[in-house]
């Protein structure tokens, strides 16, 4: 089973590959995200879960769809995370335009994956920290 974090639009939606065909885990932005995730979780249980994959969007996307560098750091830790206290990989694989390709990427990048396997970020343009963000 992979369990796959969906960032394509911003919103951290969830779906779980396995037996079957793959159940989608909705999300309408941050906290859904959460809730989504919980719901995966639970549906895995004690269940093998063989990795986590992310889907990021392209990182010309990313400012389109609303991803700052905080939020692409936030994606990718918490694949990581996830990743980490279940002991297997995390990969990332390219943006597709429906699930079922989305799946079998998943299954196939996490198959092949060392057993170790991180996600790294890729940002959308220079870091700027030292100036805050305009918030009006």
């Amino acid at each position: 089973m992979v369990l796959v974090i969906d960032y394509r639009n911003g919103k951290g939606e969830v779906l779980l590959a396995g037996d079957g065909p793959a159940r989608r885990f909705g999300s309408s932005g941050r906290r859904d995200g959460f809730k989504a995730l919980d719901a995966a979780l639970i549906e895995v249980g004690d269940g093998c879960l063989d990795g986590v994959a992310a889907v990021l969007p392209t990182t010309e996307r990313q400012q389109e769809v609303g991803m700052t560098w905080s939020s692409v750091r936030g994606a990718v830790a918490l694949v990581n995370a996830l990743a980490f206290a279940r002991d297997v990989p995390a990969v990332r694989i390219d943006p597709a335009d429906n699930d079922e390709i989305l799946v079998e990427a998943a299954v196939v990048a996490v198959s092949l994956a060392e057993p170790q396997a991180i996600v790294r970020a890729d940002y959308n343009g220079q870091p700027n920290i030292t100036r805050p963000k305009d918030r009006g």
